[in-house]
């Protein structure tokens, strides 16, 4: 259990300073930070008391490694984040259809919503 506890202090430090390196902006990457540490609680008093401790534990653990896992993703490279705009979570890229710019725009509406899913397993870890 400590050893978990270090692990999801060690993700917490770590989400924050990776922050203002997301795509996005700076401000809406530390505002879903502040919203996940409240939605988190929530969700880790529902989750404790509802699976106990081990398991409560394993579903943040979890969710923060889903997390991790499609930042690393959508940051290097590995999927596109064009279904942003198909499914209509996003206006059209101001910029040419294949461009890196276009990639960046996108990533730029879906990072931080994948940022707060990420820290709310974190916050539950915790």
């Amino acid at each position: 259990m400590t050893i978990l506890w270090s692990v999801g202090i060690f993700d917490t430090y770590m989400m924050l300073v990776l922050n203002k390196y997301l795509e996005g902006s700076i401000y809406t990457n530390f505002y879903f930070e502040g919203l996940a540490g409240v939605v988190g609680s929530a969700f880790a008093e529902y989750s404790y008391s509802r699976m106990k401790l081990r398991d409560g534990t394993i579903f943040g653990t979890i969710m923060a490694l889903i997390g991790g896992l499609l930042i690393w993703a959508f940051e290097g490279g590995l999927f596109s984040a064009g279904f942003v705009r198909r499914w209509g979570f996003s206006e059209k890229s101001p910029f040419p259809a294949d461009s890196p710019e276009t990639n960046d725009f996108y990533l730029a509406v879906i990072i931080p919503y994948i940022g707060f899913f990420t820290k709310i397993g974190i916050n539950i870890i915790v």
